[in-house]
Formats: C-alpha cells, sequence, structure tokens
C-alpha cells in the first residue's frame, strides 16, 4: 500500500503542477510539474506511513 500511495501522490501532484503551469507556459509547466512531482511524493508517503500502516 505504501508504493501505491506514493505512486497515486506523484501522479496527483504532478498533474496539479503541469495544470497550473500550463497557463504561463511550457517551461513553467515542466517546473512546476516536477516540483508537484517531490511535493506529491512526500505527501503520499507521509500519508502512507501515518495512515495506512
Amino acid at each position: 500500500m505504501l508504493k501505491f500511495m506514493w505512486i497515486l501522490g506523484s501522479i496527483v501532484g504532478s498533474s496539479v503542477g503541469w495544470w497550473i503551469g500550463e497557463k504561463f507556459g511550457m517551461g513553467a509547466a515542466l517546473v512546476l510539474s516536477t516540483v508537484g512531482l517531490a511535493v506529491g511524493t512526500y505527501v503520499g508517503f507521509k500519508f502512507a506511513r501515518k495512515y495506512l500502516e
């Protein structure tokens, strides 16, 4: 379950980052997608460790 939440968090974070950055151009979308990936991975991992173990 830990890996599933990790992957889910990274997908959601990356998608949200891309969606926000898309309004400012392709470069901003790429950067914000990467930031969203890192944040989503962290949040997904922390959520799984706290609530699912």
